[in-house]
């Protein structure tokens, strides 16, 4: 007797997700709120910020300019995002797209950094490879600063190293917001190296 024939097996069809962009950067990834994951992704020459559910569904593109963008971060307790652009601070609406300015600080050589404590009350601004400073996070009073020298009379306090030509290079707060760490570069025997300090923010010294 011939053997039967083979039974074909039906081919199983696996849906495909949407695709997300394609970085040529590692992307900057911050969790928000109301379940969604905001970041901010480099493609075709340009940096756009991107938001998708943590399901990976609903991928939308929440800016379309060119500008440089980094430092993505959520502003507690709202849809807006904040994220450094050259020496400005630019604030977008996750929902709407809205874009804003807070700040440019144009007579500075580089904007370091800009992070929010989980609380929303403080945020610690970095400017000119220089001095890490704490100022109560008020939208309205931080547009009227333009330099290092804006920052000095709002700051609570000034967090830093104990050497001279340090170089911030990125923030951490606590969960709680008591307590803020930063990476900078220090020289040591001679030799730029990174290191690491963490600074009780309540017990800082305000700057004179």
């Amino acid at each position: 007797q011939p053997a039967p024939s083979p039974t074909s097996r039906p081919t199983a069809t696996a849906s495909v997700p949407t695709p997300l962009p394609s970085p040529t950067l590692a992307p900057t990834t911050v969790g928000g709120g109301g379940g969604q994951i905001a970041f901010a992704s480099r493609r075709s020459g340009t940096t756009q910020v991107w938001i998708i559910n943590v399901d990976g569904s609903n991928l939308t593109q929440v800016t379309k300019d060119a500008a440089q963008k980094t430092r993505l971060q959520w502003i507690p307790n709202s849809n807006d995002l904040v994220y450094i652009s050259g020496k400005c601070v630019k604030t977008v609406n996750a929902e709407t797209g809205k874009a804003d300015i807070i700040t440019c600080y144009n007579n500075s050589a580089v904007v370091n950094d800009f992070s929010i404590s989980p609380d929303g009350k403080f945020v610690a601004i970095s400017l000119d490879n220089d001095l890490l400073y704490v100022l109560p996070f008020d939208i309205a009073q931080l547009k009227t600063t333009k330099n290092r020298g804006d920052l000095v009379p709002l700051a609570v306090c000034k967090a830093s190293p104990d050497q001279d030509k340090i170089f911030v290079k990125t923030v951490h707060w606590a969960a709680d917001s008591k307590v803020l760490a930063f990476v900078f570069a220090a020289p040591v025997a001679g030799i730029k190296m990174d290191q690491i300090k963490a600074v009780n923010v309540s017990a800082c010294t305000s700057p004179s």
